[in-house]
């Protein structure tokens, strides 16, 4: 009860408790989320404790700043709790205890647990190696000028540094780098001394590249016979590491550090060489088939504008071809006239009527088809204007 009243929301809440009645007075002075959790009447009193509400169960409000830190060792620290990730550690501290803030002081919490951070670190992650030659009899001071010059030259300050070398050493190599560098402000994460598996087995690996060249009497000349150590040799062993697909990250360190692989001798013999990739014939096909339909219709666009330039006669049209049908004999006189359409045009038919009686008199025929054609449409035109004069 006594961390309750010096807590100012926790306070407000025992206040509201004592009332009949809500007091709007006292959820003004709620803040979020505790306002959010009182108006949904998340909040039970039972013998001076103050306890949360959740879908099926219930736990214990605490705001203490020790009772905090101990619900965090409980639910982290302890054997039986096995150091786990933030996730799971979650879900044990929300079942023993609430907190608003369980989030944020629960990640700070894990960020900053020594142990675990040892276990599972984040950095490597682009398995890139840089070797430099030291020797045993180098010191603290030795090391810290070499890591300096080297490494921080290149990369800049590091976060952390892991070392298997004894805590007196670490501690030797801190301060004379922080000499080094001129600077008082210590790194956000000190040396921890602890041997890395990782760096073991690629210092092994290293290791195995340089007695193949080096050891058994296999000594590797140049071509004016002089012999190299391993010193000299150290430089190529890094880029050979640096440019080979590591089984992690399925590609070599090089690439996903800087994205892009050095070039090797090797790569001097590819430049004659024709690399093309599967989808770019297919992307030649379509862009020869675009750019044929784009000269297709250039030209017809062109023809276009020709035949429509102002002042350019048009191409004549070539006459319609009428099919003439075997005349029955010579024409007396035309009847009637009809428009009719055929094929999709407009034709002018007639009615003709011939001296022969033994013929239909009601035969159609098109101009083209009426023998002595012109004579007989002009007497049955006149014959038309005579009617329709006599009709007005």
């Amino acid at each position: 009860m006594k961390t309750y009243v010096k807590h100012k929301q926790c306070g407000i809440f025992l206040q509201s408790f004592n009332k009949k009645y809500r007091s709007p007075k006292l959820e003004s002075q709620l803040e979020e989320p505790w306002l959010r959790y009182y108006k949904d009447n998340k909040y039970f009193l039972i013998d001076g404790l103050l306890y949360h509400k959740e879908k099926h169960t219930s736990s214990l409000t605490i705001v203490d700043r020790d009772h905090i830190s101990l619900i965090l060792q409980e639910c982290h620290d302890c054997p039986y709790m096995g150091h786990m990730s933030e996730d799971r550690t979650k879900e044990k501290v929300a079942s023993t205890a609430w907190r608003p803030k369980w989030g944020q002081e629960l990640s700070d919490y894990i960020n900053t647990c020594e142990i675990l951070q040892k276990a599972n670190r984040k950095h490597e992650k682009t398995k890139s190696v840089r070797c430099l030659p030291c020797g045993k009899e180098d010191t603290a001071i030795d090391t810290a000028l070499l890591f300096g010059n080297n490494i921080i030259s290149t990369y800049g300050v590091p976060k952390s540094i892991i070392s298997d070398r004894d805590p007196k050493f670490t501690l030797e190599f801190r301060t004379n780098l922080y000499d080094r560098l001129g600077t008082k402000l210590p790194f956000a994460t000190g040396c921890h001394p602890q041997t890395d598996g990782l760096a073991g087995r690629m210092i092994q690996t290293m290791e195995d590249i340089l007695k193949r060249f080096c050891s058994y009497g296999m000594e590797y000349k140049d071509h004016e016979g002089y012999t190299h150590e391993w010193v000299t040799l150290l430089p190529e062993v890094q880029m050979a590491y640096n440019t080979s697909r590591h089984s992690t990250t399925e590609k070599s360190p090089s690439l996903v550090e800087k994205g892009w692989n050095p070039l090797l001798p090797v790569d001097h013999l590819k430049k004659t060489l024709v690399n093309m990739h599967p989808k770019a014939k297919d992307f030649h096909d379509m862009w020869k088939k675009d750019y044929d339909t784009a000269v297709k219709q250039k030209a017809e666009a062109k023809q276009r504008k020709i035949n429509y330039l102002p002042g350019r006669k048009k191409p004549p049209t070539p006459p319609e071809i009428v099919e003439v049908e075997d005349s029955p004999g010579p024409v007396k006189k035309i009847i009637k006239a009809r428009k009719i359409r055929l094929n999709g045009k407009y034709q002018r038919q007639y009615l003709v009527l011939f001296e022969n009686k033994t013929v239909d008199t009601d035969k159609w025929l098109a101009e083209a088809a009426i023998p002595d054609g012109n004579l007989h449409l002009r007497r049955f035109r006149a014959s038309r204007r005579t009617e329709l004069s006599h009709q007005w």
